[in-house]
């Protein structure tokens, strides 16, 4: 999971540089005042949900979803009358979505999880001025932390002899 994270992240980080703020999920978009945690255009990334099968000698299959949260903030106006500037710098976070998506849907290869394929996206309502966007990504990874590995012996601790005086 650690690395599913981390890749992503550096994904997003390398590939989008017009987000500002780039990092795990921890509660930044629930504490907005006067100076947020973050600069926006922010993506805010965390494992939500995985389903788990077992395959066998402890090794389980899991499904996992990934939310990545676009946060911007809404400081144009769109109205009909608003000035065609005004309206495509608040319209530019469906660029920035799509820019997103392209990057992430489909990859990576040759990782140890499967392809990134967008489930769903919502907008999520905020009262704060901040507009959310929620992507849902769904891979799939094995887990075989728990396996044990047969026909093998622990090295026994090594022992340094000190004389202390």
């Amino acid at each position: 999971m650690k690395e599913l994270l981390t890749d992503i992240l550096n994904r997003i980080k390398t590939e989008i540089p017009q987000i500002k703020y780039v990092d795990e999920d921890w509660g930044q978009l629930n504490n907005y005042s006067l100076n947020p945690p973050v600069q926006f255009p922010a993506a805010i990334v965390d494992c939500i949900n995985a389903n788990y099968t077992n395959e066998g000698k402890l090794v389980q299959m899991g499904d996992v979803q990934v939310r990545i949260r676009i946060a911007d903030l809404k400081l144009t106006n769109t109205s009909g009358k608003a000035p065609q500037t005004q309206k495509d710098q608040a319209f530019a976070i469906y660029d920035l979505l799509a820019t997103i998506h392209s990057k992430l849907h489909g990859w990576p290869a040759n990782k140890p999880y499967s392809r990134l394929i967008r489930q769903s996206m919502k907008k999520v309502v905020s009262n704060d001025g901040v507009r959310i966007h929620e992507l849902i990504y769904t891979t799939r990874i094995v887990d075989d932390g728990a396996m044990p590995v047969y026909g093998t012996t622990p090295k026994p601790p090594l022992v340094v002899n000190v004389k202390l005086f």
